[in-house]
């Protein structure tokens, strides 16, 4: 009896099963594609000059960037330094969306340059915009003092 009322006590104090997890299916997958990478190009102009060209991967579950920072040192005119020297940035961004049943692309473009007095400042602009994510045809966003960008699948 004493041996049946300890094992109904071990019984009673186990600890309960281990949950059971179950995989689904992440819904931000690209069926269509599986999601295979895409590779972009893009262009970036401004003031009659290209600020960038090259080129992305881009994936149904990942986001792509550059950034590239120019500072430099101001001329020796200036009597005091400025927290923005003279500064040329330029940065690109691109995230994958989904619309509906069609890819989407988040596109986000920032390009400051050094401002119009001798002795710093700045000036910056910047785009945001989501398109269909880009074919062979170029897909063309204009934003305020001249900045395209081009964006085209390679």
């Amino acid at each position: 009896m004493f041996s049946l009322l300890l094992a109904a006590q071990v019984l009673a104090t186990a600890p309960p099963p281990p949950p059971v997890y179950v995989a689904t299916d992440d819904p931000w997958r690209d069926r269509g594609s599986g999601g295979e990478r895409v590779r972009l190009g893009v262009i970036v102009r401004a003031a009659n000059m290209t600020l960038w060209d090259g080129a992305l991967w881009v994936s149904a579950r990942n986001s792509s960037s550059f950034r590239q920072t120019v500072q430099e040192a101001q001329p020796d005119a200036c009597p005091r330094p400025s927290a923005y020297g003279a500064q040329n940035e330029v940065s690109v961004q691109l995230v994958p969306q989904r619309a509906g049943a069609a890819a989407a692309l988040s596109v986000m473009v920032r390009w400051a340059r050094p401002g119009d007095g001798a002795c710093g400042g700045a000036r910056t602009v910047e785009l945001r915009e989501t398109v269909p994510m880009p074919g062979a045809a170029a897909t063309v966003l204009r934003g305020d003092a001249g900045l395209v960008v081009e964006l085209r699948r390679r």
